[in-house]
């Protein structure tokens, strides 16, 4: 699966833009301003149903016009999404409407790296889980549905715990908390093991296995899960939720058995980072033969060009699709099998 055309409507600061890609390396130039990262949210938000830049959808529209839209051409299949002043939000499908789940499961996966990702595992466990849930949810069809169920069991534990209310209502959805815990350490659990191979394998390829970088999963508790909400019942009346469970694990990249963000510098975080995602997409392609969309923003700014050259050719060995933002032709340009340039496209001050 691949991305073949994007198309833009009254959204950012395009009026109407098409732009064509190839199923290999994509480099999109053109100067700040020019909409580069624009077009990657408009290709993250189907693979998602968010953008990654902003909470407030109304800023994706421009100016004062009536709606932003986006079609995206993809295998085949016509994705689309609008958004009105309104605030009403519409997904579709080969021109039929379709749910925002369904249409993040049917198209591409899609993962961003910009200047700062590597900088989730230096902020708040949050952004970790997400790093490891983005793999156990493509490779597992059941963890959507398992995650959701225990998220809406989690809520309403808390919402009781907050209440102050008895604790047979506190503890009433501890069964469905624990079953669907017990799932979800299981899928992770499985999904880590084969990832460590491949993230080995990344790290020889981009040479920073003298690092011995390592792959480290904490579930968020320990021991038996019925017991571990029992024992921090009474913490959790105090601070007012839940403390243990699957909503608290996290995944961290180790260097010499040292936590990377202690160890590593700014560009060996940045390598590590890559071979965790060059990893996760090797392990998608050999589990069910889903290819990866990568969307890359400034790589200029991320690495030497040393160093983009060598992490160009390994992702492209992996027959995934690129699709790299740069202000200025980078020195691998003759390599890349489309450019986009975004010059000449009419920037709104």
């Amino acid at each position: 699966m691949a991305i073949q055309s994007v198309t833009l409507t009254d959204f950012r600061s395009f009026d109407n833009h098409c732009l064509s890609f190839s199923s290999g390396l994509n480099l999109i130039i053109g100067p700040n301003g020019s909409g580069k990262t624009s077009v990657l949210e408009s290709i993250y938000m189907f693979g998602y149903a968010r953008s990654f830049r902003t909470s407030l959808a109304g800023n994706l529209i421009k100016n004062s016009k009536p709606q932003a839209v986006v079609h995206v051409k993809s295998s085949g299949d016509g994705f689309g999404w609008s958004r009105s002043q309104a605030g009403d939000v519409k997904y579709q499908l080969n021109q039929a409407p379709i749910g925002a789940t369904d249409m993040v499961r049917r198209f591409p996966p899609c993962l961003f790296i910009d200047a700062s990702s590597h900088r989730a595992f230096n902020k708040q466990t949050t952004y970790r889980r997400q790093l490891l849930d983005w793999g156990v949810y493509h490779a597992d069809e059941a963890f959507g549905s398992t995650w959701n169920i225990y998220q809406r069991a989690l809520k309403q534990r808390n919402a009781a715990i907050k209440s102050r209310r008895h604790i047979k209502e506190i503890t009433q959805w501890d069964p469905v908390l624990i079953e669907n815990a017990c799932a979800i350490k299981s899928m992770r659990k499985k999904y880590i093991e084969q990832l460590k191979l491949y993230f080995k394998e990344a790290s020889q390829a981009l040479a920073i296995s003298k690092m011995c970088p390592a792959l480290k999963l904490a579930h968020g508790w320990s021991g038996d899960y019925a017991s571990s909400l029992m024992d921090h019942l009474e913490d959790d009346c105090r601070i007012g939720y839940t403390s243990t469970g699957p909503h608290r694990a996290k995944v961290d990249i180790l260097v010499n058995s040292v936590i990377a963000k202690n160890q590593a510098s700014e560009g060996q975080q940045k390598l590590l980072h890559y071979a965790l995602r060059l990893a996760q997409a090797k392990y998608l392609y050999a589990l069910n033969g889903k290819k990866v969309v990568f969307l890359i923003d400034d790589f200029g700014a991320e690495l030497d060009e040393v160093n983009q050259c060598e992490l160009i050719k390994q992702y492209k060995a992996i027959d995934t699709q690129l699709i790299v933002t740069n202000i200025h032709q980078p020195l691998w340009q003759d390599i890349a099998d489309n450019i986009c340039d975004l010059s000449a496209v009419k920037v709104v001050s």
